[in-house]
């Protein structure tokens, strides 16, 4: 059982871990693991799943910054599964291009577990 000291800049946790973003998170958590968002997180750039993981939205807001080019919020590629829990919310990916999407399974798969009386995220 770890404790983990959750600094001011820490948007997620893992087995005891915080983590300053979601790509440090997806990338060092361990396979089959969880990760809690703590607080509403901006992307910059697409996240990448190359692991079986789940993401507890814990009633946050994963959203793409200003400047964000890419197409998706999060890609699953091939080696990855992303498990999606918890009320939460994905704003629209790129600003800058005609289409956008929340998770993209590039290989991968990704599913949502929904909670008796759930209507959304």
């Amino acid at each position: 059982y770890t404790v983990a000291k959750i600094e001011q800049t820490d948007i997620a946790i893992s087995n005891g871990i915080a983590y300053s973003s979601l790509e440090t998170a997806l990338t060092n958590a361990k396979a089959k693991s969880t990760i809690k968002v703590l607080k509403d997180i901006v992307l910059d750039n697409e996240a990448v799943v190359e692991r079986e993981l789940t993401i507890d939205f814990n009633g946050k807001t994963i959203s793409p910054s200003e400047t964000m080019t890419d197409d998706e919020l999060i890609t699953v590629n091939a080696s990855g599964k992303l498990t999606v829990e918890g009320n939460g919310t994905f704003e629209a990916a790129s600003q800058n291009n005609d289409y956008s999407t929340a998770i993209w399974a590039n290989g991968g798969e990704s599913c949502r577990k929904y909670s008796p009386n759930q209507t959304s995220l």
